[in-house]
């Protein structure tokens, strides 16, 4: 992240923080992101790499990493929704059916719960595939705020 993309990143605090409060945001999984992923994960399955592969074993093409679809969670909790007070404690994902090189999503995520004695919030999400409107993960993340010294 560059400094301006940092500058960029909300700043809410637990205090105004609402459940019900929500966001989104969009993302096009492209080759070279998938790629990329898969260098740094070390995933070099051929379900995630070999187009061919992927379709002999029923899948439209390749079918992107799962955990590169959690790092859109990531992205949620750290420049949206706490924002940069924010630090990820607990995820839980479940996977509907395979995100592909080229699909648009859409996260969608709400405060479902807050705590200010463990100032902690519980984000509910849903990634949705853009064009056919389906749900590819649901999942809630256990979000914990820091404080201002």
């Amino acid at each position: 992240m560059n400094g301006e993309e940092y500058l960029k990143a909300k700043t809410w605090t637990l205090e105004q923080l609402q459940e019900g409060q929500s966001c989104s945001f969009d993302y096009l999984f492209s080759k070279e992101a998938v790629d990329n992923f898969a260098l740094i994960s070390g995933d070099r399955s051929p379900v995630h790499m070999d187009k061919t592969f992927a379709r002999s074993r029923g899948y439209e093409g390749r079918v992107i990493h799962g955990v590169l679809l959690a790092g859109l969670v990531s992205r949620l909790v750290g420049m949206h929704l706490p924002g940069q007070n924010a630090v990820l404690q607990s995820l839980t994902l479940n996977f509907v059916m395979p995100a592909y090189i080229g699909d648009a999503v859409e996260l969608r995520g709400r405060i479902d719960q807050i705590s200010f004695a463990t100032r902690t919030i519980v984000l509910k999400f849903d990634i949705v595939h853009k064009r056919k409107d389906k749900l590819l993960v649901r999942g809630k993340a256990q979000v914990g705020l820091t404080s201002e010294p």
